[in-house]
C-alpha cells in the first residue's frame, strides 16, 4: 500500500464533523473536481477519486444536504494485465 493510499485510509475513518464538513467538501472539489457552467443539461460538479473510501467520504455530506438535486455516477476502470 502507498503512502497516499495509507493517508487517505486514515482520512476516510476520521468522523465527519457537520461544522467542518463543507470546508472538506470544498477543498476535495478544489483537488478533484471539474465544474462545468451552462452545458446543456445545465451546471453541472465532477468529482473523480480512486478510492472508494474517498468517494463514500465525499458522497455522505451530499446526503445530509437535500437543498439540491444530484445524480450519481460509477465509473470503473478495468486494468489490463
Amino acid at each position: 500500500m502507498t503512502f497516499t493510499q495509507q493517508v487517505k485510509k486514515e482520512l476516510s475513518i476520521l468522523p465527519i464533523n457537520v461544522k467542518t464538513s463543507k470546508s472538506e467538501l470544498s477543498a476535495i472539489f478544489r483537488l478533484n473536481g471539474i465544474y462545468h457552467l451552462g452545458t446543456a443539461v445545465g451546471n453541472t460538479l465532477e468529482v473523480q477519486t480512486q478510492n472508494p473510501a474517498s468517494a463514500r467520504r465525499t458522497y455522505q455530506p451530499f446526503l445530509r444536504w437535500q437543498d439540491f438535486g444530484f445524480e450519481l455516477l460509477k465509473y470503473f476502470r478495468q486494468r489490463c494485465r
